[in-house]
């Protein structure tokens, strides 16, 4: 075994090497989702949670550009434009995301909850031109299938962004962020090491539980632009919308700690993804004394183009020969929808209260939801 070669016989690798070499050719090994070579719950879910919060980022920026676009709905639906207070806005945003991810072949599945919030300030120029900056946080908390182990992702992220209205119902959103990230990650490994001759019972050598962790860094790029157009009919209005979204993620190497000689140094990741979103939203405006209550709906086809299958690389952090141990990921899905419901209430007050549901549909292996409120408070 070039693993074992490269080992200095003093180290907790060696001892695990000899266990293995005791067991000789006709052993097996009973094992967890996490034994010694299975790390791709880890190493794909970073991947993978960091453009879910990349993606929190993004619903929470266009929940605000909504809001700029639904009090021109309502507006242009027949309510009094007297409604617009002043040209500076604050806005706070939460939501929560529920995301189970699939076990397969290639990675290892888990249950994620992610928290996510973002505060920000815009000014609007002129009745076409609105522009501002946001700060972003969301924490999410992963725990893999099988008692596999668990990853923890902080993100913090700059954003600004904008809204430009060539026309009185065409509309140009966009946006573009940074985010510092950081991966705390958990790795339990679990197997037991058996003699099984196929005559007589198996004859156990040994069961080997441990628990190896990391941390690392990271950083991302994020941006998108959305085409929409406001169809009003009297106290309805449809909005068909063209997106175009991209996430570049850059991870750090890094090397794990613990785990009775099978932690493992990893190479650093590069991750792309670049979506179109093509869809519709519908809402109805209903005047009341207080102000004006827009319930909506909507339903976007999402195609992903980038995010391909990667290998990673990485090799016993105790193998003085640095064996490569190469994993694959899954191949994205490239087709899926997003649907959503939710509501906005414009306030005699100039305050703009919403919540909003969202969830995947169609997709080969997450199964997401995402819980958004927020308000914003005209000046």
């Amino acid at each position: 075994m070039n693993i074992c070669e490269g080992a200095d016989p003093e180290s907790d690798l060696a001892s695990q090497c000899e266990l293995i070499l005791e067991a000789g050719p006709g052993s097996g090994n009973r094992r967890s989702a996490a034994a010694t070579g299975n790390n791709m719950g880890i190493q794909g879910a970073q991947s993978r949670i960091s453009l879910t919060g990349a993606r929190l980022q993004a619903t929470n920026i266009e929940s605000r550009l909504d809001e700029e676009d639904d009090e021109d709905e309502e507006n242009g639906g027949g309510a009094s434009a007297e409604m617009n207070f002043g040209r500076l806005s604050l806005f706070v945003t939460a939501n929560y995301t529920d995301t189970e991810r699939d076990d397969s072949d290639f990675e290892t599945g888990y249950d994620e909850d992610l928290y996510g919030a973002t505060f920000g300030a815009d000014y609007r120029y002129s009745d076409q031109v609105t522009a501002g900056v946001a700060i972003g946080y969301s924490d999410s908390e992963a725990d893999f299938d099988n008692s596999a182990g668990s990853l923890d992702t902080d993100n913090i992220s700059l954003i600004a962004y904008g809204n430009f209205r060539p026309r009185e119902n065409l509309y140009i959103d966009a946006y573009l962020g940074y985010a510092w990230l950081d991966y705390d990650s958990t790795r339990n490994i679990n197997y037991e090491l058996f003699v099984d001759d196929g005559v007589n019972p198996p004859v156990s050598l040994g069961t080997v539980s441990e628990v190896a962790t990391g941390d690392t860094d990271g950083d991302q790029w994020f941006g998108g632009i959305n085409l929409g157009y406001d169809r009003v009919s009297g106290p309805w209005t449809l909005s068909p919308q063209a997106s175009l979204d991209f996430i570049e993620t850059d991870i750090d190497s890094w090397s794990e700690s613990g785990g009775g000689g099978l932690a493992q140094s990893y190479d650093d990741q590069s991750i792309s993804s670049l979506t179109t979103s093509l869809g519709a939203q519908v809402s109805y405006a209903l005047s009341r004394s207080w102000g004006v209550l827009l319930p909506q709906a909507s339903i976007f086809y999402v195609h992903e183009f980038d995010d391909d299958s990667r290998t990673i690389t990485s090799s016993f952090a105790e193998d003085t020969g640095n064996t490569a141990l190469n994993y694959q990921t899954d191949e994205p899905d490239r087709n899926y929808f997003t649907a959503g419901i939710g509501a906005t209430a414009v306030l005699a007050n100039g305050i703009m209260p919403f919540v909003d549901y969202q969830a995947l549909l169609g997709h080969d292996f997450l199964d997401e939801q995402v819980i958004t409120i927020g308000v914003r408070v005209e000046l």
